[in-house]
């Protein structure tokens, strides 16, 4: 493929593009976008079964070649089981009986990996035959996996040095866990990765909060921060009032478990009987009822009038416009799992400058502490101490609390743009 643009060449690469709406998808868009407008010709590398007709591939040069690591790991793994089925059958029953289906799923996982990894080196090939990478070209993964990331950097390796491209990955502390063979472990990525600079390949790692660029930092040198990159297409609703009498609170996103969708019964009650008929609550429900607790936690919150609820699937219009109408956003996280973790609605809020009540011990706990464009709370009874404390916050000075972290944002992205 002849190349007709001087531009520099970025490779988005997010193996993650598996649905319409969303997280991965926004995020992919507002990366191309960002690279387009620093001069990069942007390429956007995604599965072969990513939809059709995102706003994503109306804008931009979407490439299908990835494998999908949800799939491959659910279904391409037992599809190439059969043919090991003896083998492993054989193998297992030499061990006691107690130990045998863990035996069975360690060798099932050896051989799909082993399968994974030729496959995947086949696509950097042909995507090589294609492109022609050279050494003025960056790979950048927005939400690094461990699989893809894993594959890239291989076959990096078996090119000559001098024609590599750089890399830049950005770890948010989902996908280098996920659909990973157990015996895997990430932080054997990262290790491969300091190896690997140490190889000669050019890798800058960075991951979406302080405490998890701590926890990488000890396995691989010179890791930064980059969160999300600013959406400059959307305006604050508002840069002087703050409402501290009639105001609306929202809880917006996935109602999933990992974000505490069942705490909001408990949360919503405190704010009600601190605040009545002055706090209005919205809450947006999940895609699917995911068990009983759900049920029940969602029919005890329509029992409240000033309660209001959003669909489960909102168009990313939809989400912002809905984000805009609140003075508060409330993400009642679940601390274990998001202890190094961002999200992407933190950054939206940042986006349109609405401050935010989190969970203390989170990655997101970590920015509203540091730049203080919210406040954080320890537990259900602590959280109308924090929520006075945001109502009271006076309103420019929040405002150059969100230019302040808006702009160390954009340096931060810059940084992993560029290398």
């Amino acid at each position: 493929m002849s190349r007709k643009s001087t531009k520099a060449r970025i490779f988005l690469v997010e193996p993650t593009f598996i649905l319409k709406v969303g997280h991965v998808s926004q995020c992919t868009r507002l990366f191309a976008s960002q690279a387009e407008a620093n001069g990069y010709q942007v390429v956007i590398v995604v599965p072969k079964c990513a939809p059709t007709g995102t706003p994503v591939e109306m804008e931009f040069n979407l490439v299908r070649a990835l494998p999908n690591t949800y799939e491959t790991f659910l279904v391409e793994g037992m599809r190439y089981r059969y043919n090991f089925q003896k083998i492993v059958s054989l193998l297992s029953r030499l061990l006691p009986k107690a130990r045998r289906e863990r035996a069975k799923f360690f060798l099932e996982r050896v051989h799909w990996y082993n399968h994974f990894s030729k496959a995947s080196i086949k696509t950097w090939e042909s995507l090589d035959e294609i492109y022609k990478f050279n050494n003025k070209d960056r790979f950048v993964l927005p939400n690094a996996d461990h699989l893809t990331t894993r594959s890239l950097i291989r076959y990096l390796k078996i090119k000559k040095i001098a024609q590599s491209p750089s890399v830049g990955l950005r770890f948010i502390n989902v996908m280098e866990n996920n659909a990973v063979p157990r015996l895997i472990q990430p932080n054997n990525l990262f290790k491969f990765l300091e190896k690997s600079k140490n190889y000669g390949i050019k890798i800058n790692v960075a991951a979406e909060t302080e405490g998890y660029r701590a926890f990488i930092g000890q396995f691989v040198t010179d890791t930064f921060i980059c969160e999300y990159p600013q959406n400059h297409e959307v305006k604050p609703r508002r840069s002087s009032s703050f409402p501290k009498k009639n105001f609306t609170v929202g809880s917006l996103g996935s109602a999933r478990p990992d974000k505490g969708f069942t705490k909001l019964k408990g949360l919503v009650t405190r704010i009600l009987a601190a605040h009545g008929s002055k706090v209005k609550i919205v809450i947006q429900e999940g895609l699917t009822s995911w068990n009983t607790e759900y049920d029940l936690t969602l029919s005890e919150l329509r029992s409240y009038p000033q309660v209001t609820f959003l669909p489960g699937y909102l168009t990313q219009k939809e989400m912002q416009n809905a984000v805009n109408e609140c003075d508060v956003l409330l993400m009642p996280y679940d601390e274990p799992t998001y202890e190094f973790r961002g999200s992407a609605m933190l950054f939206e809020a940042a986006d349109l400058q609405i401050p935010i009540l989190v969970p203390s011990r989170t990655g997101l706990g970590e920015v509203v502490r540091k730049y203080g464009i919210g406040a954080t709370y320890t537990g259900e009874s602590d959280l109308n101490r924090a929520l006075e404390v945001v109502l009271k916050l006076d309103s420019k000075i929040l405002v150059a609390r969100f230019q302040e972290y808006n702009s160390q944002r954009k340096k931060n992205f810059k940084k992993l743009l560029i290398g």
